[in-house]
């Protein structure tokens, strides 16, 4: 154990995670923005507590790629519906039902 900075950890492991950041085919772009306090330095393993940055972030990203992800099925499923739903309505104004 040794007394660490916690921005230098969470600073690191944002690095390593940049590239999941930048937008890719019909995903979005994360925005992160830092607002540190101040903060002492803390006796811990420097390592353990980087790994749980590093899941608690990638899990973040994970569920926001989700979330966009459904939301696009969400909305193609609500087009196709709309769709379906109008041409039926053109098909009885036509057949007059």
């Amino acid at each position: 154990m040794k007394a660490v900075n916690i921005h230098e950890g969470i600073d690191n492991t944002l690095m390593i995670l940049e590239h999941r950041f930048k937008a890719k085919s019909n995903s979005l772009t994360i925005q992160v923005i830092k607002e540190y306090g101040d903060l002492p330095l803390v006796e811990c393993y420097a390592g353990q507590l980087n790994q749980i940055f590093m899941n608690l972030l990638a899990n973040a990203i994970d569920a926001l790629e989700e979330a966009v992800e459904n939301d696009i099925a969400l909305r193609k499923q609500n087009y196709v519906k709309s769709f379906c739903r109008s041409r039926w309505y053109i098909h009885r104004y036509c057949c007059r039902y």
